[in-house]
């Protein structure tokens, strides 16, 4: 999953993208969420993308994310979750000292 910028004739805008490898090894690319004109800073795309796919997947973090980075991962899971295509956390992680310590399964 990663964040896409998309050029249109006035602006540019951002798109939540999947690829997947098709049977045939093609790759499709489906947009998750269209963000709009969201001023997201291109350092932190790559997390952001990457901390929604595992909260879509089921994983929820116990450990704090800098406040740019949680912030806008909770305005693009809002955004997802509203469309109704966001899944219920499966499993957490639990942190001592910085250091994975175990995954807990939620059932």
């Amino acid at each position: 999953m990663f964040i896409r910028e998309k050029k249109t004739k006035t602006t540019a805008v951002l798109q939540l993208v999947e690829s997947k490898r098709q049977s045939n090894g093609k790759v499709k690319q489906k947009i998750i969420i269209a963000l709009g004109s969201a001023p997201i800073p291109d350092e932190y795309r790559r997390e952001i993308a990457v901390e929604v796919k595992n909260r879509m997947m089921g994983y929820q973090r116990l450990v704090a994310l800098e406040y740019n980075i949680s912030r806008w991962v909770d305005y693009i899971l809002k955004k997802i979750a509203e469309g109704g295509n966001l899944p219920p956390v499966t499993c957490r992680e639990i942190e001592k000292d910085g250091k994975t310590l175990a995954l807990v399964f939620l059932y």
